[in-house]
């Protein structure tokens, strides 16, 4: 059979309201999260959620994947993937961003930087969901970790760093089409957080 050549990450990003899968595609990049259920790779084009029947990878490999892709309301997947670690490492920085641009650029599954006042913190079991508000947008910060977080105040400034995890709504105005409605970030560990202002 022919050799899969890879793909760039922006290609398999084509939203359309079906929730069908693709032939099998492949892709490289480095992986920027990984959860029991996720694993989350970017490349220079774009960045996506893999799920995978068998995976060696570590964070800030370098990795090759082989998977179906399948559109979902949270953005593409790649589904019953294979994800091989190169031996490479290359970590990627995150993406300076607002939360304008994380629900109007093809911010998906894109690991990102922003900051936000701290509205509220909840813990729930490991669980931890701080909501924040940056301008007139609110969302949440999700660390899914039992170390707790740094002591947040309401009204603190945070940065915080995580996946970009864009809900879409279909748009009847759009042709149907799927459009961002919400996000929220997938927080790593406890250090993406960052306090740079508490409360007078």
């Amino acid at each position: 059979s022919e050799a899969l050549r890879p793909r760039p990450i922006a290609e398999l990003m084509q939203f359309s309201g079906d929730e069908n899968r693709g032939p099998r595609a492949r892709v490289q990049g480095v992986v920027t999260a990984l959860t029991p259920q996720s694993i989350y790779v970017e490349d220079e084009s774009g960045a996506i959620r893999i799920q995978a029947r068998e995976s060696n990878a570590q964070l800030d490999d370098l990795v090759d994947v082989i998977g179906y892709p399948t559109t979902t309301k949270e953005g593409p997947l790649l589904a019953d993937a294979v994800v091989h670690a190169t031996g490479e490492r290359a970590p990627r920085s995150p993406q300076q961003s607002s939360a304008e641009q994380i629900l109007s650029a093809d911010m998906d599954n894109r690991l990102v930087e922003l900051e936000g006042r701290v509205l509220s913190v909840v813990r729930a079991g490991t669980q931890q969901t701080v909501t924040l508000q940056a301008g007139t947008i609110a969302f949440h910060a999700q660390l899914n970790r039992p170390e707790p977080l740094p002591e947040l105040h309401e009204g603190s400034i945070v940065r915080v760093t995580g996946i970009a995890i864009v809900n879409r709504e279909f748009s009847y105005f759009l042709n149907n089409l799927l459009v961002p409605s919400d996000f929220r970030i997938l927080m790593r560990d406890t250090d993406d957080v960052h306090v740079l202002r508490n409360p007078p």
